[in-house]
């Protein structure tokens, strides 16, 4: 008996896809927090960010009775461009397997068989892409957390706006001058306290991401049985520990010798509301016996400003 494809769209759309999303979603710390969150946007060939203020007005003053008002134009607002980035997961049957499997039970099993393939696949490419510089597979890759958290290093021109001409487009990045050294709490304060300055100290980081090296590391100079972990992180199935109020995790795609300090009030993922994880329905290709159905989403990561995260580098947690 060959598959009724409508029910198995239906079976697939309905019950196979959100089960999946969430676990892809769950996978990867960075990819919980930061996709799990998206903001949606519709339409345009660019994602714009705007307004971006980046220096306070200077017409604002003190003023005493019959004073004047003198208003000089600043120019003090400016808008960040980032491509829309596309992503696919296929889900193929062929028509060989289809005839060995004309059962009910054994349908389920192909098709729950074919699903973790593509969870697995999913959860491993978007969570390397979110901590990518955006370049791989032609520049068709997610612009990740390694470009959105730079100084100009890695990535000179960012969302269209050049960080070697305009410095406050910056994040805060200590590289050490590629040497290697260990982590203290006091490099970390004082990553922290870069990150929160600015017209806005109390905007401070609201995430640190690391490696497993470095999450041990932090543990152990630590009185750990003192650190209470974050709840939405720990619920999700993430180990966890604090920094100054904040959660610091373990992300398996973060780069080695990488902490990042990431401010989620202005770095979050873009979605398209019509191409987020949106499930297309089977078809035949034309010169082959398969069936073909995708999994598709469009968006990508953007920050508005940049200098209100950062990133310590060349940390050896031998050291």
């Amino acid at each position: 008996m060959a598959l009724n494809y409508n029910y198995l769209d239906a079976f697939i759309d309905k019950t196979v896809l959100p089960k999946m999303t969430d676990q892809i979603l769950g996978s990867n710390p960075a990819t919980f927090r930061l996709m799990g969150k998206a903001k949606s946007k519709r339409g345009g060939q660019t994602i714009r960010i705007t307004p971006m203020f980046y220096v306070a007005d200077t017409n604002n003053t003190s003023y005493g009775r019959w004073d004047q008002y003198n208003y000089t134009f600043q120019d003090k607002a400016t808008v960040a461009e980032f491509n829309w980035k596309y992503n696919r997961q296929f889900i193929i049957i062929d028509h060989i397997d289809e005839l060995e499997n004309s059962g009910d039970g054994k349908i389920a099993d192909l098709i729950e068989s074919e699903s973790k393939w593509c969870k697995m696949s999913l959860q491993d490419d978007l969570g390397t892409q979110m901590f990518s510089l955006g370049t791989g597979n032609s520049s068709k890759d997610i612009t990740g957390i390694r470009a959105a958290v730079d100084d100009g290093t890695a990535v000179a021109t960012y969302g269209g706006i050049s960080r070697s001409t305009n410095t406050w487009w910056a994040s805060r990045y200590d590289y050490n001058s590629g040497v290697d050294r260990a982590l203290t709490v006091k490099l970390m304060q004082s990553m922290w306290g870069d990150c929160k300055g600015g017209l806005d100290t109390s905007d401070t980081p609201t995430l640190i991401v690391t490696t497993q090296d470095l999450f041990d590391k932090y543990a152990s100079i630590l009185d750990v049985t003192r650190q209470r972990g974050d709840e939405e992180l720990g619920k999700a199935g993430f180990q966890n520990l604090l920094f100054n109020g904040v959660p610091l995790t373990v992300d398996s795609h973060c780069p080695d010798k990488y902490m990042y300090f990431i401010n989620e009030n202005h770095l979050w993922f873009i979605k398209h509301p019509d191409e987020f994880f949106k499930y297309v329905p089977f078809a035949y290709k034309i010169d082959q016996e398969v069936m073909v159905a995708k999994i598709r989403l469009a968006g990508n990561l953007v920050n508005d400003e940049c200098r209100k995260s950062g990133v310590i580098r060349c940390l050896d947690y031998t050291l």
